[in-house]
């Protein structure tokens, strides 16, 4: 159906193409504007003595190396987040 409406607005070679995925620029945007926040959250997740401070590091010194993507270090950051979303002020004993 949108194939069909999109006739009157799209050249005929792109309705002919295959669907295609795109991918973000996670590790360039870890790397250039939320870098602050990836060392901050990293630090605090540490902090809170949960995982191993040597882990941790591991994990970002890989991705800075490039090592690794940067999907296992952004799950680490999101960890930290959710903390903070929902366990404010957890620490462990």
């Amino acid at each position: 159906i949108f194939r069909k409406v999109a006739q009157k607005y799209i050249h005929p070679s792109c309705l002919l193409m295959k669907k295609k995925g795109f991918d973000f620029p996670f590790a360039a945007w870890m790397m250039g504007p939320l870098k602050n926040l990836v060392e901050n959250k990293l630090r605090t997740l540490i902090d809170r003595g949960i995982f191993h401070p040597d882990a941790v590091m591991k994990y970002f010194h890989m991705f800075k190396a490039n090592k690794i993507g940067p999907d296992k270090l952004w799950q680490l950051v999101f960890i930290e987040l959710w903390f903070e979303q929902f366990f404010k002020g957890f620490r462990r004993p």
